[in-house]
């Protein structure tokens, strides 16, 4: 379950090369964030909360979760909660349903691409989309019928609006997208910051999805509340904060969840396939339980989690001094390569960068520090 978490929040963008800055473009508008709610994906969280089960901590609450049960308890039997429970990881959910229509519309917005290996059918006699998935999201969109979900989610709008003022604020002072295309060279078509009270966790947690086809590239994140903010007995009528006025935490988780979309695709390249597959016989027992730590299940997980650190790194680093780089260094102990990739990244990447025209081109480099 862990692994399918993290490797969900990178599948998308699988053996998709990214789109490069040409290198003699005018220079453009600073390319905004976007901001938005989507009633699939609180249509998912809230079936999600109602699964009972065992956790090994508190569900933080806020003025969301706090109204969730007392309005939905009398769906707890509902089907689309035992599909939920099938499938497994929510990331993966996540992302199929940001290639639909949103309720109450139903049908396709965007086409899953085939290289979307988990969407379709374990027969290898057959091809396209497993019957599963969309049987999640018809009955996930019964659910958001008779459960009323949209007179929930109006209801609930002004936190969500509340939310996306604090995080804009924020976002709007650093001009994060603009710093880390300037870094990497490379660019999105689009940015997309949603707000998400519903996460179950009991600390703050992120997820980085991104849509890619041929026509469009898009990344998406959704945050949950900073961690060091208490929303307890907060109410409609009293509500003064929405739990994402921390700077330090928009401008870091932002940039992590932004960074999969420049960093995924290329761990599906065929020679960094071939290469993890190659020395995964050189991670120790010793390793695997610092990865088991940090919720990551296999060698490839693990690389990628480094490599999207190491770009939060060197932008806190280049743009925010190093006093906040050195933060996120401390913060991310569990990932023991981080300091011989930083050392390269330096040396050989960013001064020679006519070699190296983009953040993935020296991906190869990076990963060859398991051998050393």
């Amino acid at each position: 379950m862990l692994y399918l978490l993290v490797f969900a929040a990178f599948v998308a963008c699988r053996n998709n090369k990214p789109k490069i800055i040409e290198k003699n473009a005018p220079k453009t508008e600073v390319k905004s964030i976007e901001y938005e709610t989507n009633r699939n994906i609180i249509t998912f969280r809230i079936a999600y909360n109602l699964i009972k089960e065992n956790r090994q901590w508190a569900t933080r609450p806020n003025p969301v979760r706090d109204d969730l049960l007392s309005s939905f308890e009398q769906f707890e039997n509902h089907e689309v909660l035992d599909l939920i429970k099938q499938y497994g990881g929510d990331n993966a959910i996540s992302l199929y349903l940001l290639h639909k229509k949103e309720f109450p519309e139903f049908g396709d917005k965007y086409t899953i691409s085939k290289k979307n290996k988990e969407y379709e059918l374990n027969d290898s006699t057959q091809t396209g989309l497993d019957p599963k998935w969309n049987l999640l999201y018809k009955s996930l969109h019964d659910f958001y019928l008779k459960a009323n979900v949209d007179a929930f989610i109006e209801e609930h709008l002004y936190y969500y609006e509340g939310a996306i003022q604090e995080i804009s604020t924020i976002a709007r002072d650093f001009d994060l997208v603009g710093k880390m295309e300037e870094y990497t060279n490379q660019i999105n078509d689009r940015y997309v910051i949603s707000p998400e009270p519903l996460f179950i966790t009991g600390g703050w947690r992120g997820i980085g999805p991104s849509i890619k086809t041929d026509e469009i590239s898009i990344a998406y994140q959704f945050i949950s509340p900073s961690d060091r903010i208490d929303l307890t007995n907060f109410s409609r009528d009293s509500v003064k904060q929405f739990g994402y006025n921390d700077k330090d935490f928009i401008r870091n988780l932002c940039v992590h969840e932004f960074g999969h979309s420049f960093v995924n695709a290329s761990f599906y390249n065929q020679e960094i396939s071939e290469f993890i597959q190659n020395h995964e016989f050189l991670i120790t027992e010793e390793i695997k339980e610092t990865m088991q730590r940090e919720g990551i299940g296999n060698l490839t997980g693990y690389l990628v989690e480094h490599v999207v650190r190491l770009l939060e790194i060197r932008i806190a680093s280049i743009y925010f001094g190093n006093e906040n780089a050195q933060k996120i260094r401390d913060e991310n102990k569990g990932f023991i390569y981080l300091e011989k990739m930083e050392n390269e990244l330096i040396e050989r990447f960013e001064k020679n960068r006519d070699k190296y025209p983009t953040y993935a081109d020296f991906i190869p480099e990076l990963i060859k520090v398991v051998e050393k």
